[in-house]
């Protein structure tokens, strides 16, 4: 979309969920991430969702749901990926959504591993390649007979959205009566955490994340911040914690 824009068009983005980046923002977070893009010049439609696409010997726009009508001489489609499971079930392995793995990285026959894109490990498909690499790394060992265990690894994820920077990482929707969820947005900025019994289970980055390196290591570490946060805790305060500034 930014570099379509970039080169003079009219561009619309359509996204069908409830806001932008669902998996990798929260709705406040998301809201100010549109606002952004907006300011660019794109426009934004969220949520919405396409009935057909419009035109004869070639496309004139696409039709919404709600009956809406853009105008349109270009269509991208971004509907993601899923694992390709064709050899896997060839072979009578045992499938879901992927490739269903142990904590060795063993599937349902003890003499295949899978790893990566293509496992689903405790119900998850990752799809990023950090976990994909600690995953080829216990599939390896295991393959050889060493003992190695994959523990699951929190969904991290470290994107340029037209220019700007985003991280998140773990959980950042409370679900608890006892979740804690400290947020701040700032001049287009965004940064918010979740604390569960002192522990930092998850958090948001988004233009400023030139500290999402310290996020993730609290996260990814169980570091207990309990004796840190205080009775009114604030990004700034959390900001000082990891860093120092």
């Amino acid at each position: 979309a930014g570099a379509i824009a970039h080169r003079g068009a009219n561009v619309t983005v359509v996204e069908a969920l409830d806001w932008l980046l669902p998996r990798q923002l929260d709705r406040t977070g998301a809201l100010i991430l549109k606002e952004n893009i907006e300011s660019m010049g794109i426009k934004v439609i969220v949520p919405g969702k396409t009935k057909e696409i419009v035109g004869e010997d070639k496309v004139s726009g696409v039709l919404l749901e709600d009956g809406t009508l853009l105008p349109a001489t270009l269509v991208v489609v971004s509907a993601g990926v899923a694992p390709n499971l064709t050899l896997a079930k060839a072979a009578g392995l045992a499938v879901n959504r992927g490739i269903l793995v142990s904590d060795h990285m063993e599937t349902s026959d003890p003499d295949i591993f899978a790893a990566g894109d293509i496992a689903e490990h405790h119900s998850r498909v990752y799809g990023l390649w950090t976990p994909a690499k600690s995953m080829g790394t216990v599939a390896g060992k295991a393959a050889v007979g060493k003992k190695a265990t994959f523990p699951g690894d929190p969904p991290s994820a470290k994107l340029k959205v037209l220019g700007i920077d985003m991280f998140s990482i773990g959980q950042f929707a409370p679900s608890e009566p006892s979740d804690l969820l400290v947020a701040q947005a700032n001049e287009g900025n965004y940064a918010a955490f979740l604390f569960r019994g002192g522990l930092m289970i998850g958090g948001i980055l988004l233009g400023d994340a030139s500290w999402s390196a310290e996020v993730k290591q609290a996260v990814e570490e169980k570091r207990d911040f309990s004796a840190e946060l205080g009775a009114r805790p604030s990004v700034k305060h959390i900001k000082k914690i990891l860093t120092g500034f």
